[in-house]
């Protein structure tokens, strides 16, 4: 089980000019899991995919999930790391293990600030 803690936006240094829809640092993205790892915390790379229903891994957020995040379990094993693509009313997620990425069901669990789950 994996518990979501907290969720920090790209910053604009984030983005770089590229090939694809949106096209992120991977420089800026190796020190953001290393500042997550050094707080003994995998990392998921989330975003949108703008409509609603089950949403899935594009051509290039699955290059990306298997030559990125999956890497990171081979310099810290014990931590979770993977993506997650989110639409208006679901998700899907993937999260790297021995054996390559494998998807996840994910239960969203929110709290109110009366401690009420919705």
């Amino acid at each position: 089980m994996l518990v979501g803690v907290r969720i920090s936006p790209f910053p604009d240094v984030a983005y770089v000019d590229g090939p694809d829809g949106a096209n992120f640092s991977v420089v800026w993205l190796m020190e953001s899991l290393d500042r997550a790892a050094a707080l003994n915390a995998g990392a998921l790379l989330c975003h949108l995919h703008d409509h609603s229903g089950k949403p899935r891994f594009s051509a290039t957020d699955v290059r990306t999930n298997e030559s990125v995040m999956a890497k990171q379990r081979i310099f810290n094993p014990s931590l979770p790391y993977g993506a997650m693509v989110v639409s208006d009313d679901d998700c899907t997620a993937a999260v790297a293990v021995a054996e390559g990425l494998v998807e996840v069901r994910v239960v969203p669990v929110m709290s109110n600030e009366f401690g009420e789950r919705s």
